[in-house]
């Protein structure tokens, strides 16, 4: 009988022909080598099948199952179907990996006996050809400072040390099982409503504080990018996931207070992925007319709220009702800004102009010096003066 492996790596891919070899090399060139990769194909119309099977053939550790178009959450569901590990990880078909992204995530989580392990990572631009460090991978000051440290033992920042991403959490899989967590079949947001009742519910958490993955950005091509028809998506899913963690009891006061401030974030998210000006109304109104409220994040103070900027957009969303009245706001705010930046920029013009002519002065004033000191030395002089005091020198011994 074969041995099951130790890690399960599920990634979901749709079309994802441009960067999926570079994903699976970086995934099967992992220096930790006990692990099955399960690619899902999820109704891709393009050359993604062939380079499925290709991989299939040349590593037995490659299983590849197809299904009709239902989007990433359907496919990592079928991903989990046929898992066998005993930890999961699930990646995403255009990012890439730190060779020994798996090595270490493995061992920490085994180390510490832990339900989750987490680890911070980069962006990677792919029309510039960078990785960007991004510190919301993994919050230091919001982590807490014993690890690994329980739910209980951080119910206020439960949710808001890491992201609701997938690719930087390894998962011990018994624990998604017995806790029957699966992904809801949407086109967006799946993964935050996977990622929240994970950490609500896992008994302990650790972390690895290295970056060890890519997440690309800047490709041209974006499913999150939100039209009108789908601009409730995340906020449908935050709604849910809030009902469905009261229901299994663990919506505690302290930890609505992580839930609030993590939806938050999420709202002004959002409206930043808003592809028209249409969606950027549709939610706009729901959220003023009561979605706010629905998430817990209406009645409460500044000092409620972790990050300022989204508390005083949020209060200016309330008292402005209006979208309109709002975007122009943050117009005339926005020019104010940029105004007071192009004041200081021309002062700092001014100042560097400055210390560059006294630069120059101070360069100038050096290369008279030297040009003194060489005619000095080539005067008839100080050729005198050296060769007398040359044979004392000699006597001396110096």
């Amino acid at each position: 009988m074969v041995q099951a492996p130790e890690v399960s790596i599920i990634t979901p891919i749709y079309n994802g022909e441009k960067y999926l070899k570079e994903c699976i090399d970086s995934i099967l060139n992992q220096t930790f080598a006990d692990f099955e990769l399960i690619c899902v194909d999820d109704g891709s119309t393009d050359h993604t099948n062939e380079i499925l099977d290709e991989y299939k053939t040349k590593d037995h550790r490659v299983r590849v199952y197809h299904q009709k178009n239902q989007y990433a959450g359907v496919a990592r569901n079928t991903g989990m179907d046929h898992a066998e590990g005993k930890y999961i990880l699930f990646l995403d078909s255009d990012d890439f990996f730190q060779p020994d992204m798996v090595e270490k995530l493995y061992e920490q989580i085994e180390k510490d006996k832990a339900d989750i392990c987490v680890c911070a990572g980069y962006q990677y631009d792919d029309k510039n050809k960078i990785s960007i460090a991004e510190n919301g991978y993994l919050n230091h000051k919001l982590v807490p400072e014993v690890i690994p440290f329980s739910v209980r033992e951080a119910e206020e920042v439960i949710f808001n040390f890491t992201t609701m991403h997938l690719y930087n959490k390894m998962f011990r899989f018994d624990f998604i099982k017995e806790n029957g967590i699966r992904f809801k079949p949407y086109r967006l947001g799946e993964d935050a409503g996977f990622v929240l009742h994970a950490l609500a519910l896992a008994k302990s958490i650790t972390i690895v504080d290295e970056k060890l993955f890519h997440y690309r950005i800047n490709t041209g091509i974006s499913v999150t990018d939100s039209a009108p028809g789908n601009i409730m998506a995340g906020y449908n899913t935050l709604l849910e996931a809030r009902s469905e963690l009261i229901e299994r009891g663990v919506y505690t006061e302290k930890l609505q207070k992580s839930f609030a401030n993590k939806a938050l974030g999420n709202c002004m998210y959002f409206f930043k992925k808003a592809s028209t000006f249409e969606a950027y109304c549709r939610l706009y109104e729901n959220l003023v007319n009561g979605g706010f409220k629905d998430l817990d994040i209406v009645d409460h103070g500044k000092e409620y709220f972790y990050v300022e900027k989204n508390y005083k957009n949020f209060l200016k969303m309330m008292e402005c009702k209006d979208p309109f009245r709002y975007l122009f706001g943050q117009y005339v705010d926005l020019k104010a800004v940029n105004y007071s930046q192009s004041v200081q920029i021309k002062k700092n013009k001014k100042e560097l102009k400055k210390v560059k002519q006294e630069l120059k002065r101070i360069k100038e004033e050096l290369k008279e010096k030297d040009r003194r000191i060489k005619e000095i030395r080539n005067s008839e002089t100080y050729l005198i003066g050296k060769a007398l005091l040359w044979l004392p020198r000699k006597i001396l011994g110096k």
